[in-house]
Parts: C-alpha cells; sequence; structure tokens
C-alpha cells in the first residue's frame, strides 16, 4: 500500500529530472545555438573559475567535476580550442600540469548567453510574483545544502563543486 507521503520522493525526482532536462538541454541549446551540452557545461566550470580568479582548471579537474572522464573532456575542450572559445596554457605551480581557460571569445560567448537566460528567469519572477519566487529561492538553496552536505559526507569525496553549472 503506498501512501501519498511514500510518493513523494518519486514526484520530485520525476520534476527535478525534468526540470533539468528542459533546462540544460532544451533551453540551453536555443541559448548557446552550435553548442553540444557538454560544451556549455565545460565553458561554464571555466566561467566560475575565471570568477573565482582561477587561472583554468585541469581537464581532470573537470572531468571529475562533471562526472565524466578526462578523455571526454579533452575531447571537448579540443572542439572548443579549435573554435577559439578556450585556450591551454601551463599551470604555473606544477609545470607538468595543464590548464584550460576561457579565451576573450569564450568570455564573450558566456556573457552574451547570460543576457536572454536571465531575462529568461527574470520572466519567471513575473509569472510566480516576487514572494513566490523568493520562497522558490529558499527553497533551491535548502535543496542545495542538503545534496551538498550528503555529497561531502560520502566517502573519499570533499569540497568538489560537480553540482555548480
Amino acid at each position: 500500500m503506498s501512501t501519498e507521503s511514500e510518493e513523494l520522493p518519486r514526484i520530485l525526482i520525476e520534476r527535478f529530472k525534468r526540470l533539468n532536462r528542459v533546462i540544460h538541454l532544451n533551453f540551453a541549446r536555443n541559448l548557446f545555438p552550435g553548442h553540444r551540452p557538454g560544451e556549455l557545461f565545460v565553458m561554464g566550470k571555466l566561467r566560475r573559475a575565471a570568477d573565482r580568479g582561477s587561472g583554468g582548471r585541469r581537464v581532470s579537474d573537470i572531468a571529475q567535476a562533471l562526472g565524466v572522464t578526462a578523455s571526454s573532456v579533452t575531447q571537448i575542450v579540443t572542439g572548443l580550442e579549435e573554435r577559439g572559445l578556450v585556450r591551454r596554457g601551463m599551470d604555473p605551480e606544477d609545470r607538468r600540469a595543464v590548464l584550460v581557460s576561457l579565451t576573450e571569445a569564450g568570455e564573450e560567448a558566456m556573457r552574451n548567453a547570460a543576457i536572454p537566460f536571465e531575462a529568461k528567469f527574470g520572466e519567471l519572477v513575473s509569472r510566480l510574483g516576487e514572494d513566490r519566487a523568493r520562497e522558490l529561492a529558499a527553497l533551491l538553496a535548502e535543496v542545495d545544502a542538503f545534496f551538498t552536505e550528503a555529497e561531502e559526507s560520502r566517502p573519499g569525496r570533499a569540497g568538489d563543486d560537480s553540482c555548480g553549472h
């Protein structure tokens, strides 16, 4: 016998799956025409690294954060590099390591894409109203904290920003 409270976790899973698919796969494709989802995730990681003042990210770090293989990220980086959106450079702290960072063209592409993305979320605020939008933001912050804490408490995992895209 299934109660409504037992069904609620499955309902939440389905809502999050659908939301992820709509935002990341469909909506993002419209904002970043010509880019595959993997490219968007890599560029997003590099954008956040630049925002934190980092000189870039290692391919292995990007791969770990995205939960994919380093060879997958290398292929993506190579394609982005060929289009002039990212560059590879030596890590000043470890001369054997290579850092990947956005080029000015990559930065500009991310800035340009942020405009319609933010506008769409502005429309969401208008649809929900400010009070409900603030409530949603607070609930999402709690969800983020819950899953971040759960991930950080897993053995062998600490401080990874894999959910921050």
